[in-house]
């Protein structure tokens, strides 16, 4: 439920930020 669509949403901003980091 949410919980899937929240670490969906949290793996892929950590990516993103990654990116932005890196």
């Amino acid at each position: 439920g949410h919980v899937a669509i929240s670490r969906r949403i949290a793996e892929r901003w950590r990516l993103i930020g990654a990116g932005i980091v890196g």
